[in-house]
C-alpha cells in the first residue's frame, strides 16, 4: 500500500471496506495501482481531511465528502444480489459487484482514474456541451449500465443524472418490454459493430407517458471507457407521430364517408343502367330514341367505371357476360333503394321469374317467416337500416339453411363478404351491374 503523504493524490485510490471479504480480493485485484486500504471510518475522514483522493471504493454509503471533495468519483462495492433492491445516494457514480472480474474492475477503475488527467477546462467545457443538447444521449455497456447520460436523457426519465448513471437499464422503473427490445438494439451494434438508426423506437418516460423516439446507436472506441459501450443520440419525435396517427384517423373517416357516398352513388347508377337497359327493349324501332338510350347507358357506365377508380386500384371483372338457359323460380328481392327495387323486379319478371319485394332485412326476413316454403332465391343488399342483409340472412338461414341467396352491395369494402360468400349457397354481385350480369347469376344459382 502507498503512503499518502508521500504520493501523488492525483492517482491515488482509497479503499474503505468493512466488509474482508471485499477489501482482501480488491488488494489482490488493484496490487498494480496506488492504493489506501482502511477498515475505519475515521481513517477516511482523516485521508480526506489532508488529501484529494482519484478515487473511492466503498461497501458502506456513510461517507460525507466536504463541498470542495463532492467531485472525488465513488464506487460502490455490493454483493451481486443485493444491488437491484438498493437505492443509492447520488454522489455514487458507480457499482462494483462480487465477485469481482479482476479485468473488468480494473478496466473500470483505469476509466475513473484516465479522468483525472484530463485538462479540466476542457472537461467542464465537454460537459457543458453534452449537457446542451436537447436530443438525449446516454452510454451503454454491454449489460446495460448508463455510463454516462446528458441532462436531456435525465430530465425526460424524471431522475438525476447521479440516479441514472451506474444504474442497470432494468431497474429503473419504466416499461420492460420496452425496456428489453432497446438492449436488443444494443446488442445488434455489438455484434455487428455498425451503426444502427431507428427510424421509431417507443420509450416510456418518468411520467410513465409513452414517447416515440427517433435513435442512432453508435460503437464507442473501446479506449473512452475502457469497455465495450454504445452511445446513442435520441430525437423525441412523439408530436410529429401524433400528428400522423390523427392524419391517419382523419384519411380513415374520409374513406369511409367515400364509400358511404360510393354505395349511394352506386345504387343511383344502378337504377339508371337497368332503366336504360329496359328502355332499349321498348325502343327498338325508334333510333332516335334508342340512340338516346344508348348514351344513358354508355355515360352511366362511365361513371360506375370511374367510381371504382376513384377508391380502388383494380377490380376484377364482375361477372362473364354469358347466356344461360332460361330458369323460373320465385325470389325474395331485399333492397332499401326504392328505384332499384324497382327496375330490378320489372326486369327479372319479364325474364318470368316471381318477384316478391320489400325495402329492408327486417321486412325480408317477415316474408321469409311467412312463407318459408315459397322461395327459390333471394336477392338482398349487404347495408341496410333496421336489419343489415348479413344479420337477416343469419336468421333466415336458422329457418332454412339451404336457400341459397345473392347478395348485392355498393360498398367496394364488404365486411366479412368473404366469409359470408364462402357457401356454395351464397353469391356476390357488385353495384353497379348490368342487366346481363344479374340475370347470368340468377340462373346459375337457380340450375
Amino acid at each position: 500500500m502507498g503512503d499518502l503523504k508521500t504520493e501523488s493524490t492525483n492517482s491515488i485510490i482509497l479503499l474503505y471496506c468493512r466488509n474482508r471479504e471485499f477489501r482482501k480480493e480488491l488488494e489482490k485485484i488493484l496490487a498494480n495501482f496506488t492504493i489506501y486500504s482502511v477498515s475505519e471510518i475515521w481513517e477516511v475522514y482523516r485521508i480526506l481531511d489532508d488529501n484529494c483522493p482519484a478515487l473511492i471504493l466503498t461497501d458502506s454509503q456513510d461517507i460525507k465528502t466536504s463541498e470542495k471533495k463532492k467531485a472525488i468519483p465513488v464506487l460502490f462495492i455490493c454483493h451481486a444480489h443485493e444491488l437491484a433492491p438498493l437505492i443509492l445516494p447520488p454522489y455514487i457514480k458507480d457499482v462494483l459487484t462480487f465477485p469481482f472480474v479482476a479485468a473488468v474492475v480494473q478496466r473500470r477503475i483505469k476509466n475513473y482514474l484516465n479522468l483525472c488527467f484530463v485538462d479540466p477546462v476542457d472537461r467542464k467545457r465537454y460537459k457543458l456541451l453534452f449537457d446542451l443538447i436537447p436530443a438525449f444521449v446516454f452510454v451503454r455497456n454491454r449489460e446495460g449500465r448508463f455510463l454516462a447520460v446528458n441532462n436531456s436523457f435525465a430530465k425526460a426519465l424524471n431522475l438525476k443524472k447521479e440516479k441514472v448513471q451506474g444504474s442497470l437499464y432494468l431497474h429503473l422503473q419504466l416499461g420492460r418490454k420496452d425496456l428489453e427490445a432497446m438492449l436488443e438494439e444494443d446488442q445488434k451494434v455489438f455484434h455487428s459493430a455498425n451503426p444502427l438508426s431507428i427510424s421509431q423506437e417507443r420509450f416510456r418516460d418518468g411520467a410513465g407517458n409513452i414517447c416515440w423516439l427517433q435513435t442512432t446507436r453508435i460503437l464507442c472506441p473501446h479506449e473512452a471507457f475502457e469497455e465495450d459501450a454504445i452511445i446513442a443520440v435520441a430525437v423525441d419525435i412523439t408530436k410529429m407521430k401524433d400528428t400522423e396517427i390523427r392524419l391517419e384517423h382523419k384519411l380513415d373517416t374520409i374513406g369511409k364517408i367515400a364509400g358511404e357516398i360510393a354505395h349511394d352513388y352506386n345504387n343511383i347508377l344502378t337504377g339508371i343502367l337497368s332503366a336504360s337497359e329496359l328502355l332499349q327493349k321498348t325502343v327498338q324501332n325508334n333510333n332516335q330514341a334508342l340512340e338516346y338510350s344508348n348514351i344513358i347507358n354508355e355515360s352511366a357506365q362511365r361513371a360506375a367505371d370511374l367510381n371504382k377508380k376513384l377508391l380502388i386500384k383494380s377490380s376484377p371483372e364482375l361477372a362473364q357476360e354469358a347466356a344461360l338457359a332460361p330458369v323460373s323460380g320465385t325470389i325474395l328481392l331485399v333492397d332499401d333503394e326504392p328505384i332499384l327495387r324497382k327496375m330490378l323486379t320489372e326486369l327479372l319478371e319479364k325474364e318470368g321469374y316471381t318477384v316478391i319485394a320489400t325495402g329492408n332485412g327486417k321486412n325480408g326476413l317477415f316474408q321469409f317467416k311467412r312463407h318459408p316454403g315459397l322461395f327459390d332465391l333471394i336477392i338482398m343488399d349487404m347495408v341496410m337500416p333496421e336489419m343489415t342483409g348479413p344479420d337477416s340472412y343469419d336468421a333466415i338461414k336458422s329457418i332454412n339453411p339451404d336457400i341459397k341467396v345473392l347478395f348485392i352491395s355498393g360498398y367496394f369494402k364488404v365486411q366479412n363478404l368473404k366469409e359470408i360468400t364462402e357457401s356454395d349457397k351464397t353469391c356476390f354481385i357488385h353495384k353497379p351491374f348490368k342487366e346481363i350480369q344479374m340475370l347470368e347469376k340468377v340462373r346459375k344459382m337457380l340450375q
